[in-house]
Protein backbone atom coordinates (compact mmCIF):
# COMPACT_ATOMS: atom_id res chain seq x y z
CA UNK A 1 0.00 0.00 0.00
CA UNK A 2 1.23 3.76 -0.99
CA UNK A 3 2.52 5.84 2.15
CA UNK A 4 -1.06 7.96 1.34
CA UNK A 5 -4.07 7.15 0.29
CA UNK A 6 -7.34 9.70 0.04
CA UNK A 7 -10.08 8.97 2.65
CA UNK A 8 -12.69 8.39 -0.28
CA UNK A 9 -10.67 6.16 -1.49
CA UNK A 10 -10.18 4.13 2.27
CA UNK A 11 -13.98 4.56 2.56
CA UNK A 12 -14.16 3.31 -0.96
CA UNK A 13 -12.25 0.03 0.29
CA UNK A 14 -14.33 -0.67 2.96
CA UNK A 15 -17.40 -0.78 0.53
CA UNK A 16 -15.41 -3.32 -1.56
CA UNK A 17 -14.40 -5.50 1.86
CA UNK A 18 -17.61 -5.32 2.60
CA UNK A 19 -18.57 -6.56 -1.05
CA UNK A 20 -16.55 -9.74 -0.92
CA UNK A 21 -18.22 -11.12 2.40
CA UNK A 22 -15.56 -9.64 4.85
CA UNK A 23 -16.78 -8.59 8.37
CA UNK A 24 -15.75 -5.17 9.05
CA UNK A 25 -14.72 -4.66 13.16
CA UNK A 26 -14.42 -1.88 15.13
CA UNK A 27 -10.86 -0.10 15.22
CA UNK A 28 -9.12 -1.06 18.51
CA UNK A 29 -7.11 2.17 18.24
CA UNK A 30 -6.77 6.07 17.05
CA UNK A 31 -4.08 4.27 14.51
CA UNK A 32 -6.82 1.70 12.70
CA UNK A 33 -8.51 3.01 9.15
CA UNK A 34 -9.66 -0.59 8.80
CA UNK A 35 -10.00 -3.92 10.78
CA UNK A 36 -12.03 -6.38 8.73
CA UNK A 37 -12.41 -10.41 8.98
CA UNK A 38 -12.38 -12.06 5.56
CA UNK A 39 -11.08 -16.14 4.74
CA UNK A 40 -7.50 -15.35 5.49
CA UNK A 41 -8.12 -14.11 8.61
CA UNK A 42 -8.40 -10.33 10.48
CA UNK A 43 -6.81 -7.80 8.68
CA UNK A 44 -6.01 -4.16 9.17
CA UNK A 45 -4.58 -0.77 7.32
CA UNK A 46 -3.11 1.61 9.68
CA UNK A 47 -2.63 5.41 9.91
CA UNK A 48 0.98 7.03 11.21
CA UNK A 49 3.36 9.03 10.58
CA UNK A 50 4.72 6.74 8.17
CA UNK A 51 1.47 7.09 6.35
CA UNK A 52 -0.98 3.84 5.73
CA UNK A 53 0.56 1.05 7.01
CA UNK A 54 -1.13 -2.86 6.96
CA UNK A 55 -1.24 -5.46 8.92
CA UNK A 56 -0.58 -8.45 6.86
CA UNK A 57 0.74 -9.60 2.91
CA UNK A 58 -2.92 -10.73 2.25
CA UNK A 59 -4.36 -6.62 3.30
CA UNK A 60 -2.03 -5.36 0.27
CA UNK A 61 -3.11 -8.29 -1.88
CA UNK A 62 -6.81 -6.86 -1.11
CA UNK A 63 -6.04 -3.58 -2.09
CA UNK A 64 -4.45 -4.03 -4.98
CA UNK A 65 -7.21 -6.25 -6.01
CA UNK A 66 -9.77 -3.55 -5.28
CA UNK A 67 -7.24 -0.98 -7.16
CA UNK A 68 -7.18 -3.18 -10.18
CA UNK A 69 -10.45 -4.43 -9.93
CA UNK A 70 -8.50 -8.30 -9.90
CA UNK A 71 -10.56 -10.87 -8.24
CA UNK A 72 -9.29 -11.77 -4.61
CA UNK A 73 -8.52 -15.17 -3.21
CA UNK A 74 -9.53 -13.89 0.21
CA UNK A 75 -13.00 -12.83 -0.85
CA UNK A 76 -15.42 -13.96 2.34
CA UNK A 77 -15.55 -15.07 5.75
CA UNK A 78 -13.08 -17.30 8.08
CA UNK A 79 -13.69 -20.95 6.82
CA UNK A 80 -14.35 -23.02 10.22
CA UNK A 81 -11.84 -25.73 10.95
CA UNK A 82 -12.84 -28.82 12.99
CA UNK A 83 -10.96 -31.77 13.87
CA UNK A 84 -8.20 -30.34 15.22
CA UNK A 85 -6.50 -32.87 17.76
CA UNK A 86 -8.37 -35.48 16.74
CA UNK A 87 -7.65 -35.34 13.86
CA UNK A 88 -4.24 -35.26 14.85
CA UNK A 89 -4.03 -38.35 16.36
CA UNK A 90 -5.47 -40.33 13.53
CA UNK A 91 -2.89 -38.51 11.48
CA UNK A 92 -0.46 -39.73 13.07
CA UNK A 93 -1.87 -43.52 13.25
CA UNK A 94 -2.38 -43.04 9.74
CA UNK A 95 1.29 -41.39 8.23
CA UNK A 96 4.01 -41.40 11.66
CA UNK A 97 5.53 -38.98 12.95
CA UNK A 98 7.20 -38.16 9.81
CA UNK A 99 7.18 -34.46 8.27
CA UNK A 100 5.02 -35.37 4.71
CA UNK A 101 7.35 -32.36 2.98
CA UNK A 102 11.11 -33.38 4.80
CA UNK A 103 10.24 -36.98 6.10
CA UNK A 104 12.14 -35.91 9.62
CA UNK A 105 10.37 -37.48 12.71
CA UNK A 106 8.79 -34.94 15.30
CA UNK A 107 7.81 -35.23 18.60
CA UNK A 108 3.56 -34.91 17.99
CA UNK A 109 3.33 -31.53 19.78
CA UNK A 110 6.33 -30.40 16.67
CA UNK A 111 4.20 -31.15 14.22
CA UNK A 112 1.06 -29.15 12.03
CA UNK A 113 -1.72 -30.07 10.54
CA UNK A 114 -1.62 -29.49 6.61
CA UNK A 115 -4.27 -29.33 4.66
CA UNK A 116 -3.00 -30.06 0.65
CA UNK A 117 -5.81 -28.54 -1.17
CA UNK A 118 -5.41 -24.83 0.91
CA UNK A 119 -9.09 -24.35 2.67
CA UNK A 120 -8.74 -20.56 1.66
CA UNK A 121 -8.74 -21.81 -2.02
CA UNK A 122 -11.67 -23.98 -1.45
CA UNK A 123 -10.15 -26.93 0.26
CA UNK A 124 -11.87 -29.43 2.67
CA UNK A 125 -11.41 -29.65 6.68
CA UNK A 126 -11.58 -33.33 6.10
CA UNK A 127 -8.39 -35.68 7.22
CA UNK A 128 -8.42 -36.72 3.53
CA UNK A 129 -7.46 -33.40 2.78
CA UNK A 130 -4.71 -33.25 5.81
CA UNK A 131 -1.28 -34.52 6.33
CA UNK A 132 0.99 -33.68 8.99
CA UNK A 133 4.01 -31.33 8.34
CA UNK A 134 6.66 -29.57 10.61
CA UNK A 135 6.25 -26.31 10.80
CA UNK A 136 8.85 -24.67 9.10
CA UNK A 137 7.78 -26.83 5.99
CA UNK A 138 4.06 -26.22 6.32
CA UNK A 139 4.81 -22.52 6.71
CA UNK A 140 7.35 -23.07 3.12
CA UNK A 141 3.57 -24.84 1.68
CA UNK A 142 1.50 -21.58 2.77
CA UNK A 143 -1.63 -21.83 0.22
CA UNK A 144 0.43 -23.09 -2.91
CA UNK A 145 -1.60 -25.33 -5.27
CA UNK A 146 -1.30 -29.02 -4.56
CA UNK A 147 0.80 -29.83 -7.56
CA UNK A 148 3.34 -27.29 -6.11
CA UNK A 149 2.79 -28.59 -2.67
CA UNK A 150 3.77 -32.38 -4.47
CA UNK A 151 7.14 -31.03 -6.55
CA UNK A 152 7.99 -29.46 -2.72
CA UNK A 153 7.84 -32.87 -1.00
CA UNK A 154 9.39 -34.61 -4.05
CA UNK A 155 12.37 -31.96 -3.44
CA UNK A 156 13.01 -32.15 0.25
CA UNK A 157 12.52 -36.00 0.26
CA UNK A 158 14.82 -36.04 -3.08
CA UNK A 159 17.25 -34.20 -0.65
CA UNK A 160 16.59 -36.24 2.46
CA UNK A 161 16.96 -39.33 0.82
CA UNK A 162 20.73 -38.12 -0.36
CA UNK A 163 21.28 -37.02 3.23
CA UNK A 164 20.51 -40.33 4.42
CA UNK A 165 22.11 -42.43 2.17
CA UNK A 166 25.75 -41.28 3.36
Amino acid sequence: MSRYVEPKKIESFKGWLSSQGCELLPSTNEFELIRFRSKLGTGVVYTGRRGVSVSAPFVSEAFDCFTNAKKWRGKGKPTKRCGGSKHKRQLIDRDGLCCFYCGNEFEPKDLTQEHLHAVTQGGSDRLENKVLACKPCNEEAGHLPIIDKVKLREKKMNLWLRVNAL
